[in-house]
């Protein structure tokens, strides 16, 4: 679905909706070109500071999960659970996924788009 619409009818809107969609005027609100799995994604970072921390280490830059760990002050083990996390949810990419030491990781275009989505 490319494009949500909220419509206000005398009744409660969830806050996360008005916090990350505009207000048109009192009876509707639009979120224009903003995919279910973007607003997902969204709200996967924004409830994890860690995995915030994770994407702001990627963002425009590759590097191994012990280079994350060191960067972030998050523990390696850690680390390498939240990459999996983001992995699955499409967000960052392993470039030598056969490697079992040393795996390069970066973020995606998805990631890169709600990195900066977050970052606003």
């Amino acid at each position: 679905m490319m494009c949500l619409i909220f419509i206000y009818l005398k009744m409660n809107v969830c806050k996360w909706c008005l916090k990350y969609v505009k207000k048109i005027n009192k009876s509707l609100i639009r979120c224009i070109n903003m995919k279910t799995d973007i607003i997902h994604s969204i709200s996967l970072i924004k409830s994890s500071k860690n995995k915030l921390k994770i994407m702001e280490s990627l963002h425009e830059d590759i590097k191994i999960p012990s280079e994350i760990a060191n960067e972030t002050g998050i523990r390696l083990n850690h680390v390498s659970n939240l990459l999996k996390d983001l992995k699955d949810d499409g967000l960052v990419k392993c470039l030598n996924e056969e490697s079992k030491k040393g795996r390069i990781y970066q973020l995606t275009k998805k990631g890169n788009t709600v990195f900066d989505i977050v970052n606003k």
